[in-house]
Parts: C-alpha cells; structure tokens; sequence
C-alpha cells in the first residue's frame, strides 16, 4: 500500500506539479492552466503504460539517455564558465552544512531534510527501484545488485552536486527563508538562466521529459503493488492505470507544498517496511555476494569480452 501511494505521490504527482511550474516560469504559462498541462501529461502516460512493461521500458530508454545529456551538458558549461567560483561553492556548502550556524542553530533539522531530498532523489532503501531490477533476467542476481549501486552514485553524487554549484554559483538563494521566493525547479531553473537565457527552455524540456519518464517508470512500481493486492487482470490494471493518470492532473492543480509533504510522507512509510527486510535479508545476500566473488575468482564466471 506504501508502494502505491508512493507512486501516485513521489512518482506522479510532484512530477506534473514542477513539470507544470517549469512551463509557467519558461514561458508565462499562467498557474491556472495546470489542469490543462494535466490532462496533457495523463494522456501521454496513459498511452505509454497501457502497454505495460515492454512499452514503458521502449519509451524510457530512449528518453533518459537524451534527457541526461542535456541536463549535464548544461551544467557542465555553467561550472566551465564560472571555473573560478567552484572552489568558493564548495567552500560554501561545506561551511553551511558543517560550521558555524549550520550546525548550532539546525544541524538535525538540516540532516532531516537532507536525508528527505536525497531519499527523493535516488530512492536509495525506498525499495522502488527493486521492482524494476526485478524484473530483468539473470543467473546472477548479485550483477544485477552491483548495476544497482550506481545509480545512486550517478543520482546524488554526481548530478546533485553538479546542481548544487550551479545554484550556490548563481547565488540567488540564500537559504529557504531569504524572501526570493524560489523554491524546487524555478531556483534551479533561474541559477542556470543566470549563465545564459536559452537554459530557461532548454531546462524546461529536460523537466518535461524528466517528469514524464519518472511517472511511466513509477506506474509499473505502483501496478505491481496493486495487482499482489487486488490480483492481476485487465480490470484491477486498467482501474489502476485512470486513477494513476488522475492524479497526474491532480498534482498539476494543487499547491507544492501539499504534494511534497505527501510524497515525503509516503516515501518514509515505504523505506520503513523495506529497510527492516533488507535486515532480514542481509545473511542471504552476504551468502550469494561472497558465493559470486569465489566464483568470479576461480574463473568460474568468467568476464564478458567482445
């Protein structure tokens, strides 16, 4: 159940709501036609997962790679461009985060909402991503495990940060209550707008395709988890899928602030349930991991060579 309020939260909803609030910042979309970039977006989805798997895996791998290599590609010129900031953003983050007023004045309320944004962003111990993993075949499961690890290192510890000195370089934020109003996508959107104006739309594509990737992806977590509930068949999937496009809409009318209390709300009950399994798990896993080194070092599995 955690699963599946996670999906229409973290995985749908926040997804439409700063897809929408991207196009109102690039190109004036008033905030009142979120219902409109709703019903756009659960159509999209909806024409994407009524095929199930093999259609969102088609669409997605053909999406991320594009979507990645523009979103890098413009943080990458924005660091080139201001080289001789790094330094002083990274002296910044770690000042904030480990010195000074950072950590008298809210050192666990920071920690917290760190944990929260990184948890959203790579799902790391939520359990999502072991649905999709899942369902790849394999004769070494342990393979499957370490491709696994890299996307949290991709995720957090290469893009955020790359985000991180894009914005702390653009200086526009000082805090979350500096008065300027910018929050989610719009101070990312105006940090690398503050290197060149053209970023503004072409941050608003990657939003697009980031957010309609992420809802198609998070649809097949969410119907595994209704159909082990409510049973497979084209009924129970079918009435899953319209109430997941509905809440497409939903989150591209309703105020930030409630989608993301919500997305975090099910995101914690999520990593609850499957942390205590990955402790129950562990022995299995220290059994298969050490099996596949032996196994790896007898020559046993030998590595693949073109």
């Amino acid at each position: 159940m955690t699963c599946i309020l996670a999906a229409l939260g973290a995985g749908n909803m926040f997804q439409a709501n700063q897809a929408h609030a991207m196009l109102s910042y690039a190109f004036d979309v008033p905030s009142e036609f979120g219902v409109i970039t709703g019903l756009v977006l659960a159509a999209l989805v909806f024409s994407v997962i009524v095929g199930g798997m093999p259609s969102i895996a088609s669409v997605t791998e053909k999406i991320v790679p594009w979507m990645a290599a523009l979103y890098v590609g413009m943080a990458l010129i924005v660091i080139i461009s201001n080289i001789g900031q790094v330094g002083a953003a990274f002296g910044a983050i770690i000042e904030g985060a480990f010195t000074g007023a950072g950590v008298a004045g809210g050192f666990i309320g920071a920690l917290i909402q760190g944990l929260k944004r990184a948890t959203f962003s790579n799902e790391a111990g939520v359990g999502s991503a072991a649905i999709a993993h899942s369902a790849v075949k394999t004769k070494e499961p342990i393979t499957e495990g370490l491709v696994s690890l890299l996307e949290p290192f991709v995720d957090t510890v290469v893009i955020c940060t790359m985000t991180a000195l894009v914005i702390t370089i653009a200086g526009l934020n000082v805090g979350p209550y500096d008065g300027s109003g910018l929050t989610g996508v719009t101070l990312t959107a105006a940090s690398f707008t503050e290197t060149a104006g053209i970023f503004k739309y072409l941050l608003a594509l990657a939003v697009v395709l980031f957010a309609f990737s992420t809802m198609i992806s998070w649809s097949y977590y969410g119907l595994k988890s209704w159909t082990y509930l409510f049973g497979e068949g084209k009924g129970p999937e079918l009435a899953f899928k319209l109430l997941f496009c509905l809440f497409v809409v939903i989150g591209a009318t309703i105020q930030f602030g409630a989608v993301i209390d919500f997305s975090d709300a099910a995101l914690f009950a999520m990593s609850i349930f499957n942390i205590v399994g990955l402790y129950l798990l562990m022995p299995v896993v220290k059994k298969e991991l050490h099996s596949f080194i032996a196994r790896v070092k007898s020559g046993e599995i030998k590595a693949y060579k073109k």
